[in-house]
């Protein structure tokens, strides 16, 4: 495994840090189960002190070395950049984390590392270690189905156990923390220590000039207003669309009113407030699959929308053309060669926008009725990134006292970085795309049983949507009792 090693710098005690911008709220209505609804709100936020690590104590351990466990990059996509940074390069994120290391390196006398280890190796990994009782590394930061179908076979400590961390502080995502719970056990978290998190959360690009030229509505006050709907996409997607070379055929080279993927088949559905797993009052999971009519209905909607060939073009439905990388070609390029209306993507997309001639704006994903209290979102779970801990490591004081300090030093330097440069400065165009991120992060739904995958049900609506015809009766027939044995069994392992 490849080891990089956080220099340790002396810095001055007195450290001025700016508190975060971002204004997120609790989802409610809509079916919305507030505590699986991310809520970041701007009175729940850190306020960076002079001095953050103060109310944390002193302890000194010796040099002893902290290591995350990160997902190694492929090509430019979903880089860790938020864990570790080998020295300062002027670079504004880089800078805030290794400002935010050496914080928390000098004050307890630790030394943060990093090493990244392959998808394709990362569960082997992690399982020899907790079964030879290794302390190779003390906390893994690895996407949300990956540490989901650990912690089920017993490979991570619960949080709640370690002392020192204190996740009621502002520091921590609390709401998306809880909503992963089964028993108020949790095994994984995130916040303001790994913002990354966010990158992986939906969002719709548009193109400016081609909505002007088309002749739409003002795209940024149609959110304000609540108006800005599936429908009205689909419409205005419609009159997007254009044969550009005259053969009378649609490909990936003509012009697009929106491109997408797959995986947004469940982004547009929870963008209704609905999800596939709800929990009770005792915090454990309920499947909500058994869908009523008006599940039914939002789904058939969506299913009826991205299999539009006059409105939209799917990335997989090229993979056999492009077979590695069908994204890149039929969603990316096509946007930022000004070929589409709008494009559903993660926010980790954005960054390839930058060199884009023509103007863009970013949108939340559209409410499926303009009669919903707000707007919802939610992850690509196979991106999302969250930290765990092995319950091979033992010592708890350390790692719970690094990990608080890492998060609380976070407030003033990785989080401010991320939102208020990386996003607000270098990635939104106006001050209206920057308003829209408040929308985008307010209200996010991260759904229990997909991230754990219980009977397939991470595949099911992408298999739903690959289907030729809807029929959500007899798909989920299939599957219906995987999921109940499933969920059966994570519930008994989380409460034994």
């Amino acid at each position: 495994m490849k080891i990089k090693q956080t220099l340790s710098v002396f810095l001055a005690a007195a450290m001025i840090a700016a508190p975060a911008s971002l204004m997120t709220s609790c989802g409610g209505g809509g079916g919305a189960n507030a505590t699986t609804a991310v809520n970041a709100s701007a009175d729940a936020q850190s306020t960076a002190s002079a001095d953050p690590l103060a109310g944390l104590g002193a302890n000194d351990f010796g040099g002893k070395t902290f290591l995350f466990l990160d997902r190694n990059a492929f090509d430019t996509h979903w880089e860790t950049l938020d864990i570790y940074a080998e020295n300062e390069t002027g670079e504004t994120l880089n800078d805030a984390v290794f400002k935010r290391n050496s914080m928390v390196q000098d004050r307890y006398n630790v030394v943060i590392q990093q090493s990244e280890i392959d998808e394709s190796k990362f569960s082997s990994t992690v399982q020899k270690a907790v079964k030879a009782g290794s302390d190779d590394f003390q906390a893994v930061n690895y996407p949300l189905s990956y540490v989901a179908a650990l912690a089920l076979q017993g490979a991570f400590t619960n949080f709640a156990d370690l002392p020192v961390l204190d996740l009621s502080q502002p520091c921590w995502d609390s709401f998306v923390n809880r909503a992963l719970t089964i028993n108020s056990r949790g095994y994984f978290i995130e916040g303001d220590l790994n913002v990354g998190f966010n990158d992986a959360s939906w969002l719709v690009m548009f193109n400016k000039k081609m909505a002007a030229d088309l002749g739409l509505d003002d795209q940024y006050q149609n959110v304000a207003d609540g108006t800005w709907t599936l429908d009205m996409m689909l419409q205005n997607s419609k009159l997007a669309t254009k044969d550009l070379n005259g053969d009378g055929k649609l490909y990936e080279t003509d012009q697009w009113g929106t491109c997408d993927e797959y995986g947004c088949m469940y982004a547009l559905y929870t963008s209704s407030g609905q999800r596939a797993f709800t929990k009770d009052a005792n915090d454990l999971p309920v499947c909500a699959m058994d869908a009523n009519t008006q599940q039914l209905t939002i789904m058939q909607n969506v299913w009826d929308f991205l299999h539009d060939q006059t409105a939209q073009i799917t990335a997989e439905a090229y993979q056999s053309k492009y077979p590695t990388d069908p994204w890149t070609p039929v969603e990316i390029d096509t946007f930022r060669e000004g070929r589409a209306l709008y494009y559903i993507s993660p926010v980790e997309s954005v960054k390839f926008m930058r060199d884009m001639n023509s103007d863009f704006g970013l949108l939340p994903v559209p409410k499926t009725d303009p009669n919903q209290s707000d707007y919802y979102n939610s992850i690509q779970y196979y991106n999302a990134e969250f930290i765990s801990v092995p319950i091979s490591n033992t010592d708890g004081e350390f790692t719970g006292t690094v990990l608080q300090a890492m998060g609380l030093a976070s407030a003033g330097t990785v989080r401010t970085a991320y939102y208020d440069v990386q996003l607000k400065d270098k990635y939104a165009r106006d001050n209206d795309s920057v308003n829209m991120l408040d929308y985008i992060f307010k209200n996010r739904i991260v759904d229990l049983g997909i991230a754990f995958d219980w009977g397939g049900s991470y595949e099911f609506y992408t298999n739903l949507v690959k289907a030729n015809t809807f029929d959500y009766a007899s798909a989920y027939a299939k599957i219906s009792k995987k999921v109940q044995s499933d969920m059966a069994k994570a519930i008994t392992a989380f409460t034994a």
